[in-house]
């Protein structure tokens, strides 16, 4: 169509497809010709007074070349011009001119690129089809591959490009982008972190130009799943480092820095407190993790407290050791004597840093080693006369004593003193007269002087082949008759009457045996038996008025026969005791010579079996006291142990007393250890075995001396670990069951 004024569109408009001459063919379309779409005559111009729906276009036809639009700018200038008006003429051309279209003349462009940045703008300069001024051909933008910085994922940060809608430059699919790290260059987009430059060039040879954009691929954080942190294990020293690992499944490498203290050390070996610091070290696409810690504490090793040496050691003059587990973990110190006496035996842990004894303390353990003094017998020998006393003011050895226990060339370094006890024998009766007591020895430090009693014994003279039996009477100066009687065969009987009626008769044979019988005021009966080999039996048979008049007076019947006390069972005195009918019962003390705290009375049951008597009271000076019910047969022992670190303790007699009667047995058969402790639960167990408790049973060892103790009133049963002193309870048993017979 032709138009000689003005056109105005807007909305959806398409002028095309109508051609001047040609032929139209079946198809509905013409071929040959010329394109006649609208033809602007004169100034004729088309106004668009309202955006262009998309798919609109016009065909336009002009005689010369201006502007024919008067509205794009407004309505249409974001749009690209070439997708709504062609030139009818495919020599002009359809072109933006301070933002109206145009239908300029035939033209080819010479374009001239320009980088700013990472922009290349494309400009025809003095461009004919642009009245002669710069034409701009639109531009190309190279852009980093993200918004934000990228992070390393294992995958290409390629850079995008974007053309303008206007480009006229070279072909946007012959544009390469290229890339580099520093001055390398790159066959393809980066993958790994770090810093590049991306780039475009359009253009060719000198008019080439270049724009780039630079951008940062950042490393990576390691996730939890990336790496494994094994804390140090076997806590316990042993000399041996306790390290911790960190094992990744990236790259990377995993750190362990170890703390004790404030101070580093290069890895936890010594026994104590630690903090270990770990981190995985990243690589060129991986950031370091942050470091995080674990506390780990290595204890200190266990040391065996060694044993004490049971050995019982006594002087001999030459070096003795004290004999402990050997260890290289301790040292043992003062373990090697000589003189007798009461030693420190001290082991040392050597590296208390790291070990403890098994009671989980490091102090200095200490043993007590004690060497005993060498016992040194000082024997008294018996004297036999028929006249005067012996002299014993000089004592000669072997004359008048014996010595035996001295080592090597050792000797005593003071003579012992001897007298008689009485001090002056009654030389007018037969028999024993008087003991001859030794005191006063010395052998040095090393030596304990032990004395045994010797007797003064009278004898009557013999007669020179004496054929008939003599007859002698003596009044003595107590005013009792003794009658003695000699027989040709040196059988010696002496009956002795005393003023209040009592009388006592002996007989000694010569070949050592006795028999003395005794008959007191009270009417009580008794007779010592001894055989030649020196074994003694005695029976007593004790009266009604005997038994009434002690039980009045509080005290004790005194049985009228007196043994010597033995160490052996075997042959110990056995004394037989019977009470009146129906006496119920009874304390009785037997007459004991060589008495002392250990002696004890041994019961014979009468199937033979023997047992000691654990309530027999402490012995008097005089013998040992035992309560009697109708009648008993007992042997007379001193069963004291003679433990050889009692010899010298302000306790021995109490320990003698309760160790010979079995309530508080030593540590071993020489040990007693009276400064050590025990506990209540043994105090328990010792007081009930003194009262013939049941202690069979219970669920733990002290139970049923615990049950005893609470129903006696004794003990409220609390603390059975707590602890006494031994000695202290050996004292306590001494004080209350001995000397008092009660509990």
């Amino acid at each position: 169509m032709c138009v000689y004024g003005t056109m105005t569109v807007s909305g959806s408009v398409r002028i095309t497809d109508n051609v001047n001459g040609g032929s139209k063919g079946n198809d509905g379309f013409y071929t040959g010709g010329t394109a006649s779409n609208v033809c602007l005559i004169g100034r004729t111009t088309i106004t668009i007074d309202g955006p262009l729906a998309e798919g609109s276009r016009i065909g336009v036809s002009l005689h010369s070349s201006r502007v024919f639009t008067s509205g794009w700018s407004t309505n249409m200038s974001d749009k690209t011009f070439s997708s709504y008006f062609t030139a009818d003429d495919s020599s002009s051309t359809v072109a933006l001119e301070n933002g109206e279209l145009k239908l300029s003349n035939p033209h080819t462009h010479s374009w001239t690129y320009t980088a700013s940045g990472a922009t290349i703008t494309a400009t025809c300069i003095n461009c004919a089809e642009n009245n002669n001024t710069d034409f701009h051909g639109g531009s190309v933008t190279i852009a980093a591959p993200e918004a934000g910085t990228p992070t390393y994922d294992g995958r290409p940060k390629a850079a995008a490009m974007t053309v303008s809608n206007d480009w006229l430059g070279a072909s946007a699919d012959n544009i390469r982008i290229t890339y580099k790290q520093g001055e390398t260059t790159l066959s393809a987009a980066p993958t790994n972190a770090g810093t590049y430059t991306a780039g475009i060039t359009v253009g060719e040879g000198g008019g080439a130009v270049t724009a780039s954009v630079e951008y940062t691929i950042e490393k990576a954080d390691l996730a939890a799943g990336d790496f494994t942190f094994t804390s140090p294990t076997d806590l316990t020293y042993n000399g041996s480092a306790k390290t911790a690992t960190v094992t990744t499944t990236k790259t990377g490498v995993g750190t362990v820095t170890y703390l004790k203290g404030e101070i580093q050390v290069a890895e936890p070996k010594d026994a104590g407190e630690y903090t270990v610091w770990y981190k995985v070290a990243g690589d060129s696409n991986h950031s370091d993790t942050t470091p995080k810690s674990v506390g780990v504490t290595i204890a200190k090793a266990k040391v065996e407290i060694p044993a004490a040496d049971p050995t019982q050691f006594t002087y001999s003059g030459e070096e003795q050791t004290y004999t402990l587990a050997a260890s290289g973990l301790y040292t043992v110190a003062g373990n090697v004597r000589k003189s007798a006496g009461t030693y420190t035996v001290t082991v040392t842990l050597k590296d208390a840093e790291n070990y403890v004894w098994s009671d989980n303390t490091a102090t200095v353990k200490t043993f007590d080693f004690a060497i005993a003094k060498a016992p040194v017998t000082v024997k008294d020998k018996s004297a036999y006369t028929y006249d005067a006393a012996p002299d014993l003011s000089k004592p000669e050895l072997d004359k008048d004593y014996t010595v035996s226990g001295l080592i090597g060339e050792d000797k005593l370094t003071t003579a012992p003193t001897l007298a008689y006890d009485p001090a002056t024998p009654d030389m007018t009766r037969t028999g024993d007269a008087a003991k001859i007591v030794a005191s006063g020895a010395s052998a040095g430090e090393n030596y304990e002087i032990t004395y045994v009693d010797g007797k003064l014994t009278l004898s009557v003279r013999p007669i020179t082949s004496p054929t008939t039996t003599k007859t002698e009477t003596i009044t003595n100066p107590d005013g009792s008759v003794t009658k003695a009687e000699t027989k040709p065969d040196g059988t010696v009987t002496e009956i002795t009457t005393n003023k209040d009626g009592s009388t006592t008769k002996s007989e000694t044979k010569p070949d050592g045996s006795s028999n003395t019988e005794v008959k007191d005021v009270s009417g009580s009966t008794g007779t010592v038996k001894t055989d030649k080999n020196g074994q003694t039996t005695a029976e007593t048979t004790l009266s009604s008025k005997a038994v009434e008049d002690a039980k009045r007076n509080g005290e004790p019947v005194t049985a009228p026969v007196e043994v010597e006390a033995s160490r052996d069972s075997n042959t110990a005195p056995t004394v037989k005791v019977e009470l009146p009918k129906n006496a119920g019962e009874t304390e009785v003390e037997i007459p004991v010579t060589n008495v002392r705290s250990g002696t004890v009375a041994v019961i014979v049951h009468a199937d033979g079996t023997e047992e000691i008597i654990k309530n027999s009271l402490l012995p008097t000076e005089d013998g040992i006291r035992l309560t009697i019910n109708g009648g008993a047969t007992v042997k007379i022992m001193d069963n004291s142990k003679d433990f050889i670190d009692t010899r010298a303790h302000w306790a021995k007699d109490a320990i003698d007393f309760v160790s010979a009667r079995g309530l508080v047995n030593g540590i071993s058969d020489t040990i007693y250890a009276p400064n050590n402790s025990t506990t209540r639960a043994q105090l328990w167990t010792i007081l009930a075995r003194q009262n013939d408790a049941d202690l069979t049973g219970g669920s733990i060892w002290y139970e049923k001396a615990q049950n005893w103790a609470k129903d006696k009133g004794i003990s409220d049963g609390a603390d059975p670990n707590a602890a006494i002193n031994r000695g202290q309870i050996a004292t306590f048993l001494y004080n209350h069951t001995a000397r008092q017979g009660v509990l």
